[in-house]
This record gives C-alpha cells, sequence and structure tokens, in this order.
C-alpha cells in the first residue's frame, strides 16, 4: 500500500503566483523544479501543489518522497519502493522495474523533496541524474532542492528560484500563527528574518499565546540573532531549527570542496547593503584579500547552494 501523502502546511502566504505559475506547468504535464536557499519554502509549495483539487483531478496518484538522510541511490531506491507501496515481489534485483512498472500505472505526480542530498556529490551526480530521467519518463516530477543549479538529463519547466517573502506577506504569516497583535516587536522581527518563511513561522510559533512576548523575543533576537528561531526542547529537525537548516547548506559537498566560501559569505554578512555586483569593485576587492581567497569563484559557489541572493533590480 502507497505511503499516506503528508498533509499540506496550514499556512502558505505569498505564494499565490508561484503556486499558480507551477498549478499550470503540472497540468501541461511539465516536470516542476522548486529550488531556492533553505526554509524558502520549498516543501510547502510541493504539498501545495500535491493536494490541489485541479491536480488530484488529472493525477488521481500521487506520492511523495524526501531524501533526507539518504546517502546513496539504492538506499533513495529502497524509500521511494516505500513510498509507492511496491510489491515485496517486485523488489530484490527487480526493484527498478517495480518502481517504474507501479508510476506507470496511471497518469501520477512524484513529489521528490530535497533531492540536493542525492545529487550534490559529485561522484555520484552522473549516476543520480540517469536515475531521475527515467522517473520522469513515466511520472510528472516535482523536484525541491536548495540552490540555483538544475540537474541535467530532464526538461524542466521554465520557473526561477524562490524568493524571500515581502514585509507585508510575512507580517500575515507571523500574525494568522501567532494569533499576536500588531506591533512595532512583531515587525522588528519579521524584518530581522529578511523574509525567510521558516523563520518567521518558528518565531511566530514561539509568539503564540502563553508562549513569549513579540518584545521579549527581539530582546532575544538581538542579543543571539538567529540562534532564537528555534522550537525547543533541542529538535534538531529542519523544519523546526532554523540552525539546522542553515547548517544543512553550509556542510554541502559544494561548500566543502571551496575552502574560502564561508570566508567569502563572512565578508558579505558584515555589509549591511550586500556586495555589489560591480566586476571592478570585485576585482578591486579581490587585490586586498589573501591569495587563497578565490572571490569570483566563491561567489559562484554561495550562488549555486543559494546562500547569497543576486539582486535582479540593482544597476
Amino acid at each position: 500500500r502507497p505511503a499516506p501523502l503528508p498533509s499540506k502546511m496550514a499556512v502558505c502566504i505569498g505564494r499565490q503566483d508561484v503556486v499558480e505559475a507551477f498549478r499550470g506547468f503540472l497540468l501541461q504535464r511539465s516536470h516542476v523544479l522548486i529550488s531556492g536557499t533553505g526554509g524558502i519554502g520549498k516543501t510547502t509549495i510541493a504539498l501545495e501543489l500535491l493536494h490541489l483539487p485541479e491536480v488530484i483531478s488529472v493525477f488521481p496518484t500521487r506520492y511523495f518522497v524526501s531524501c533526507d538522510g539518504i546517502p546513496d541511490l539504492g538506499a533513495f531506491w529502497l524509500k521511494l519502493a516505500d513510498s509507492l507501496g511496491v510489491p515485496s515481489q517486485m523488489r530484490g534485483q527487480q526493484l527498478l522495474a517495480g518502481i517504474l512498472q507501479t508510476l506507470s500505472a496511471g497518469p501520477s505526480v512524484l513529489c521528490v523533496d530535497n533531492f540536493e542530498t542525492l545529487w550534490e556529490p559529485p561522484h555520484s551526480r552522473k549516476d543520480v541524474e540517469e536515475n531521475i530521467a527515467q522517473l520522469a519518463g513515466v511520472a510528472v516530477l516535482i523536484v525541491t532542492m536548495r540552490g540555483v543549479e538544475r540537474p541535467g538529463g530532464i526538461k524542466w519547466a521554465p520557473t526561477t528560484s524562490l524568493q524571500p517573502l515581502s514585509i507585508d506577506d510575512g507580517l500575515t504569516m507571523f500574525a494568522e500563527i501567532s494569533g499576536a497583535s500588531d506591533n512595532e516587536y512583531g515587525e522588528k522581527l519579521v524584518r530581522a528574518t529578511d523574509g525567510l518563511p521558516l523563520a518567521i513561522s518558528i518565531l511566530a510559533h514561539l509568539a503564540q499565546p502563553e508562549m513569549e512576548t513579540t518584545e521579549s523575543l527581539w530582546r532575544r533576537w538581538e542579543k543571539t540573532g538567529p540562534a532564537v528561531a528555534s522550537r525547543g526542547d533541542g529538535a534538531n529537525e529542519r523544519l523546526f531549527n532554523l540552525g539546522t537548516s542553515i547548517d544543512l547548506s553550509l556542510s554541502s559537498p559544494r561548500m566543502l570542496s571551496d575552502p574560502s566560501a564561508n570566508t567569502v559569505l563572512a565578508i558579505i554578512k558584515e555589509l549591511p547593503d550586500g556586495l555589489p555586483q560591480s566586476s571592478d569593485f570585485l576585482d578591486e576587492l579581490q587585490e586586498h584579500l589573501p591569495t587563497d581567497i578565490d572571490l569570483q569563484a566563491s561567489l559562484r559557489t554561495l550562488r549555486r547552494v543559494a546562500l547569497v541572493n543576486m539582486d535582479q533590480s540593482s544597476d
């Protein structure tokens, strides 16, 4: 028996246009890649899509599999087989054939969540792309992953990475989850998150009645920053702890293969208005950096894993 779909999130604010665009692609049977930085709301949007009435009507069978904690392709196939409910007699050496047969039994959507876990290690990336392309041949895919780079071997719908929420949408989300009345401290908290939905959600849950006041939360944020955004009890699950979500990006294979990426990220963090994109400025800055820091290469790495955003509206 197939595993039940996860429920959609209770709150999905400020993403109506994105959901509508992705819905259109799915109904055209295009494969949808939902990309962006950690905590930007990729899984929220994927689940929203899977539960849309129009999607349910066109795709009676919809599956969800998370790559969290999956070390390799073999483990992925086993977890996917569990999600699809592949019978035991179709496993063993015939596991992939059983998976493809199950997916091809009728119109289906398969959501592969946190795909970067499986795809990022360079030694296995080619095999992963070839195998996921086989899945794309029998089902419509929704793939969520950190970063901005698209896996090869599949014709993806023309989507762009998710962007942070606007201040207004962030305030609406905070108020809907927390139930707290509008005040200056709630707005300060939302502004401090830079529009990251995960951070807003965690802070809003902490500000619910009988939990903590927004003023108290803000005072703690002033002292410790994003470390405040954790829903207690030492939980390290990425959806309840902002630090865990950030650490997943910082420890990705691309970051580990670029020794100067963390240093460049630390430099950007200290610049209130970010780092200008001017080539002349970057060349001049490079002259003042140690020789073991390759500024342009590290900026490319940080963009690929979506730890920095490029302001498309800047000159």
